[in-house]
């Protein structure tokens, strides 16, 4: 390894070196930076070289090194606690690597440090409170990895911090109240760990914030109306967690440049905000309430949410039809109503030209399926499964939507015949019918649809066709 002493700043060229440990040199260095007066590197910058081997403690002799930047390569070993002896050190990346052990508590020590990203490693052991002592950091990324224990409060205490990226660790214990403390941050992500207790109501302090992540984790109670002052926050989420109660207003009336919310997966419960919360929301693309209790009708204000373009409700409470001005959502791709009590299916579609995707399973549909359905020219998937009242025929309009890759009608109450203009589906991979009452033959010219994977049409009165074609095509099914 390199020493003050020995310093690779003259001409020639470095390459793509596989042994970061070896010693030999060249007049000059690929990815190194030299202070141009004196003869100290300043910066080692070797990102995706597939360098292999470890970090030796003689890194200590590089004295001047401001930046270090060594992520997606193929290191290994530890971190050497030498590493604390590069006062100087500013940048420090080691992401995406196979770095295991500890990481050394010497890095406390390095004041300078502005960025830390030891992501995506086998790192083990805990956090220490000497990060508390980097008080110029501003960026931390330490996600996936198996570090454990408690966030130190020292770390949280870092005002300048603007990026905290801790996902995917083994993480425990409450969050902090301290995490108010951040109040430089703008993204903050504490996803995937085993984060217990309730959401602190600090949060409410972080004004710059603009990502909060904490999903996956076994926080629980209500979520405090904490959006007060988040005037800048875009993304909100916490799904899969054990959030219980009410939504609270200030989400819905603050929140003017939320982007994303994503609260799927807790307990929450009560009606859907009240007229006037969910039209606020002007910016939204996605909101995903999914897997709670909610209760009552969609709200009729959902339409004004001009930016939605996925909107997924499934598994609630909800009853009711979809609101008359739907169709107003012109830019929504993805609707994920299923495991509710929806009784109509939306009667005007004009407007849809951009949905790729409609699930509405299980959600005691008691009406047919619309005739001018193939003005949804963008639709890649419909999954209308056991509604059991959902009657009518299948609209032969539906073989005009060239994009259609799956079709599921199954458990249903559909009656009629297979259109034979469902053939013309190219795209074709998955159709399922079974266990309605069908009738009549499956069309020949469904030989036609090569990329056909599943093809069910048990538990309905249709009868072989005069060739093989039913005998292959329900093959699909074994």
């Amino acid at each position: 390894m390199w020493t003050s002493a020995s310093h690779p700043c003259g001409s020639g060229n470095y390459g793509n070196d596989t042994n970061i440990n070896n010693t030999s040199q060249s007049a000059a260095w690929f990815g190194v930076l030299c202070d141009p007066t004196e003869e100290i590197i300043e910066r080692l910058s070797l990102e995706g070289n597939d360098l292999r081997g470890g970090l030796p403690s003689e890194i200590q002799g590089l004295n001047g090194l401001q930046v270090l930047e060594l992520n997606e390569n193929q290191l290994s070993g530890s971190i050497p606690g030498a590493i604390g002896n590069l006062t100087k050190l500013t940048i420090f990346e080691v992401g995406t690597n196979f770095i295991s052990g500890t990481v050394p508590t010497t890095i406390g020590s390095l004041s300078s440090m502005i960025l830390l990203d030891i992501s995506s490693n086998f790192l083990t052991g805990t956090l220490f409170t000497e990060l508390g002592q980097l008080s110029k950091l501003t960026g931390l990324s330490i996600k996936s990895n198996f570090l454990g224990g408690s966030i130190p409060t020292e770390l949280l205490s870092l005002s300048s911090m603007v990026s905290l990226d801790m996902d995917n660790n083994e993480l425990s214990g409450s969050l902090p109240s301290e995490i108010g403390q951040l109040t430089n941050a703008i993204s903050v992500s504490i996803s995937g760990n085993s984060l217990t207790g309730i959401v602190p109501k600090e949060i409410v302090t972080l004004e710059n914030l603009e990502t909060f992540s904490a999903n996956t984790n076994f926080v629980g109670g209500q979520l405090p109306d904490i959006f007060d002052k988040l005037f800048y926050l875009r993304s909100f989420d916490m799904a899969f967690n054990f959030l219980t109660g009410s939504l609270p207003p200030s989400l819905f009336y603050n929140a003017s440049l939320l982007e994303r919310l994503n609260l799927s997966g807790n307990t929450l419960g009560n009606e859907l905000p009240l007229p006037g919360g969910l039209g606020q929301m002007k910016a939204l693309q996605l909101l995903d309430l999914s897997i709670n209790q909610f209760l009552g009708t969609i709200p009729g204000e959902i339409t004004k949410m001009k930016s939605l373009k996925e909107l997924r409700l499934d598994k609630n409470f909800l009853t009711g039809q979809l609101p008359t001005d739907f169709f107003q959502l012109s830019n929504i791709e993805i609707l994920s109503l299923s495991e509710n009590s929806l009784s109509v299916l939306p009667t005007r579609l004009i407007g849809l030209v951009n949905i790729q995707n409609i699930h509405m399973a299980s959600c005691s549909i008691q009406s047919s399926l619309p005739n001018d359905i193939s003005v949804l020219q963008s639709l890649v998937t419909i999954d209308l499964d056991s509604n059991v009242f959902l009657e009518g025929t299948i609209p032969s309009s539906l073989g005009d939507i060239s994009t259609l890759q799956k079709i599921i009608l199954a458990s249903n109450s559909l009656s009629g015949t297979i259109p034979v203009e469902l053939a013309q589906l190219e795209n074709l991979t998955i159709f399922e019918l079974q266990f309605n009452s069908l009738t009549g033959t499956i069309p020949t010219e469904f030989g036609t649809l090569t990329n056909l994977e599943t093809f069910n049409t048990t538990g309905n009165n249709i009868t072989e066709a005069g060739n093989n074609i039913t005998e292959d095509l329900n093959e699909l099914n074994d």
